[in-house]
């Protein structure tokens, strides 16, 4: 898809749906008096509950979204408190008696979607506080980094994103919307096997198929790629070289030829697995200038979303399951037009099955 690369909403970079503490702790979440029910974790004051990310390290600016149930506003308690790196507590977010003060001059507060600075207590409710700047090595939910006024809360969803998200962001997250309605999205490769049919559904460009079968895999219809001879040739219209945003879902079966499968190839533009035992994605913009999801991202034999998100520059992020994967804005190198035909599922020297 081609794209204004700020049209999509943003993507966590960090998010606990509190299910259960097993779930919690392999997050990082360390819970101290914490009971766990239904998808909700829940905090009493007065058994000191509280739950403490450890290694979360959070430089620069940040967007945090909370979404709870039955909050008790008291006197200077907060929802969450990070700790700079002197070890000094730092609310960003703290009740007194039912108003919200956001510990930073550059944060505003949302409430249920809109800008506010009050939250009453026994209804469902949702803050997000966009735009402020932290220097963390910790979190903790619930608590001060003193132990001192907790709060008496059922936590349902902890998101982090880099940056700020704006007023139509928040609106967005809350209404449970992906886009913002004032862009489009131009699709320019849209190729699945739905209805049995292998086509690109963004426009008429006629697709060569090679050895590639329409089957039934679960309750979907899936493109089965036999891993040495299968192929999907789009031709060469388009070169590839602006914003883009490419999203794949994939079971990978084996590593596939020569350990670095193409999953979209243009010569230039590649989406590959990596040769190795490390099993993470490979992207490169210019053919040559290799960035990467986070190492053991890529798992054989399950659904995987794998998205990249590229600028015209190079800048590029990993998405693996709507999670940030790997190091954040990497360089790709310079977009370069395709040398090659656009292959799926291959290289066009049909080397990379």
């Amino acid at each position: 898809m081609k794209e204004s690369i700020n049209s999509i909403q943003k993507i966590p970079i960090f998010r606990e749906t509190f299910n259960d503490e097993a779930t919690l702790r392999k997050n990082g979440g360390v819970p101290t008096a914490v009971t766990f029910a239904n998808g909700i974790a829940s905090c009493v004051a007065a058994n000191s509950s509280k739950i403490n990310y450890l290694n979360l390290n959070l430089k620069g600016v940040y967007s945090v979204r909370l979404r709870f149930t039955s909050v008790v506003p008291s006197s200077n308690s907060l929802i969450n408190d990070f700790r700079g790196l002197s070890g000094v507590g730092t609310g960003f977010i703290i009740f007194d008696a039912g108003a919200i003060s956001v510990a930073s001059s550059s944060g505003t507060a949302y409430v249920n979607g809109i800008a506010a600075t009050a939250v009453s207590a026994s209804t469902t409710k949702e803050i997000v506080v966009a735009g402020i700047t932290l220097s963390a090595t910790e979190l903790m939910v619930s608590s001060r980094y003193t132990s001192t006024s907790f709060i008496t809360a059922n936590w349902e969803l902890l998101e982090i994103y880099e940056g700020t998200l704006n007023s139509n962001d928040v609106k967005n997250l809350y209404n449970n919307k992906r886009y913002k309605p004032t862009d489009t999205l131009t699709p320019i490769i849209d190729v699945d096997a739905f209805g049995g049919a292998i086509k690109n559904r963004a426009n008429s460009t006629a697709i060569t198929n090679t050895a590639v079968e329409t089957v039934r895999d679960g309750n979907i219809y899936a493109m089965r790629f036999n891993g040495t001879t299968s192929k999907l040739d789009l031709g060469a219209y388009n070169s590839l070289v602006g914003d883009i945003t490419i999203c794949v879902w994939a079971k990978r079966y084996s590593r596939g030829e020569g350990n670095e499968a193409s999953f979209l190839n243009n010569g230039k533009l590649v989406l590959r697995d990596t040769a190795g035992t490390n099993n993470f994605y490979v992207f490169q913009s210019d053919g040559n200038t290799s960035t990467s999801s986070s190492v053991q991202s890529l798992i054989l034999q399950k659904y995987q979303q794998i998205i990249i998100t590229r600028t015209s520059a190079g800048v590029t992020n990993f998405y693996v399951n709507a999670v940030i994967s790997g190091n954040f804005n990497q360089s790709s190198g310079t977009p370069v037009a395709g040398s090659t035909n656009i292959t799926i599922g291959n290289a066009s020297s049909s080397d990379r099955t």
